[in-house]
C-alpha cells in the first residue's frame, strides 16, 4: 500500500487500535473501536456489521492487521470529531469554519457529546458575524440558533449583512434573513414618524401639546395629520428633535436596532435643542427622550414576526 500521511497523537500509535480511518486527503488514523462505539451510536452498528476479517480476503489493511475504513471526511473535520470522542481534552472551536465541520461530521455520525460546545461557540461568534453563524445554523438546521442570530444580526447594516452571508451555502434561506431585517427596520422606522406618539407625555418639560412655549423654537409635528380625527394630540417640539426623528429613522431603516439612535451623536443634537430655547430645555430631558425612542424602536422590532427558517 502506498505510503499515507499519520494522523497527530493520540490517533498516530495507539497499540491498541483496531481499526484505521483514512480521510479523504489520505490521512490515517489509528483507532479503538470500542472508544467510537460508546461514542457514536453510527459508529457502533459500522462495527458491529463488520464481518470478521478474513485472511485471504483482498480487504485493505493497515501494517497487515488491522482494518481501513475511508471516510468522507477530510483529516482536519475528522481530527476535530475524533477529539471529541475520546476522553481527552477537546480542542477549542476557534473558527466558525471548525464549528462548521464539526457540527456536519456530528450530525452525520451522532455524536451528541458535542452538542453544548457547538452552541456555546456559536454564541460566542454571535457578536462578531451575525451573519456567518446565521449561515452554519440555517445549514445544518438549528432553528434556535438561526433565530438568535437573526436577531444579533440586526445590529449590523443591511448592506454588511448581505455581504456577510454567504449565499452559495445558505440559498434560498439568505432571502428570509434579508426580508426580517428589512421588516425589523420598517417597523422601527415607524417609531420615528408615526403620529401617535403616546410616549411623549412623559417629558412635559420637554415637549408640549400646545404653542404655549415658545413659538420660535417649537414647531408642529410634521407627522401630525390635521385631517385624520384619530388623532388625539398635536406634539409640538424643538424642530431639531423632529429633525433628529428624521435623521433616526433614515438609519433604522437600514440598521434596525437602538444602538444606531445612541450613534446619532445625540449630545450634538441636545446642544441644538439648548440653544434654540434653553429656558425650556434641559440637557437631561434630551437624553431621557433618547433612552425612551430606544425602548420604543426595541419593542416594535420584538412584535416583527420571526421568520420560519427552512
Amino acid at each position: 500500500m502506498p505510503s499515507s500521511q499519520m494522523a497527530l497523537p493520540p490517533f498516530a500509535n495507539d497499540p491498541l487500535a483496531d481499526v484505521a480511518f483514512r480521510s479523504c486527503d489520505g490521512t490515517i488514523f489509528l483507532l479503538s473501536k470500542h472508544i467510537l462505539s460508546i461514542a457514536s451510536p453510527v459508529f457502533a452498528d459500522m462495527f458491529s456489521l463488520t464481518r470478521p476479517v478474513d485472511p485471504s480476503a483482498h480487504e485493505e489493511m493497515w501494517e497487515d492487521r488491522i482494518p481501513i475504513v475511508s471516510v468522507a471526511e477530510d483529516s482536519a473535520t475528522l481530527d476535530l470529531l475524533l477529539r471529541w470522542c475520546y476522553p481527552i481534552r477537546p480542542p477549542r472551536l476557534k473558527t466558525l469554519d471548525d464549528v462548521r465541520r464539526l457540527v456536519a461530521a456530528s450530525q452525520k455520525y451522532e455524536v451528541d457529546a458535542v452538542v453544548d460546545a457547538i452552541d456555546d461557540a456559536l454564541q460566542a461568534h454571535l457578536g462578531r458575524d451575525p451573519g456567518g453563524v446565521f449561515a452554519v445554523a440555517v445549514s445544518y438546521d438549528l432553528r434556535k440558533m438561526a433565530t438568535t442570530a437573526a436577531r444579533s444580526a440586526l445590529a449590523l447594516p443591511l448592506k454588511a449583512v448581505i455581504s456577510s452571508v454567504p449565499a452559495s451555502r445558505v440559498g434560498d434561506s439568505l432571502n428570509v434573513l434579508i426580508q426580517y431585517h428589512i421588516n425589523c427596520g420598517a417597523a422601527a422606522a415607524a417609531v420615528t414618524v408615526t403620529a401617535r406618539r403616546d410616549f411623549f407625555v412623559l417629558l412635559p418639560n420637554f415637549i408640549a401639546y400646545n404653542s404655549g412655549k415658545c413659538e420660535q423654537c417649537f414647531s408642529l409635528d410634521p407627522a401630525y395629520d390635521m385631517q385624520d380625527k384619530r388623532q388625539s394630540t398635536a406634539w409640538y417640539a424643538p424642530r431639531s428633535l423632529w429633525q433628529f426623528l428624521h435623521a433616526a429613522g433614515q438609519a433604522l431603516l437600514l440598521n434596525p436596532h437602538e444602538a444606531v439612535i445612541a450613534s446619532y451623536q445625540v449630545g450634538q443634537c441636545r446642544n441644538h435643542m439648548d440653544a434654540e430655547c434653553a429656558s425650556s430645555l434641559r440637557t437631561q430631558s434630551a437624553a431621557t427622550f433618547v433612552e425612551m425612542l430606544k425602548r420604543e424602536v426595541t419593542s416594535a422590532i420584538e412584535k416583527v414576526p420571526i421568520p420560519s427558517f427552512t
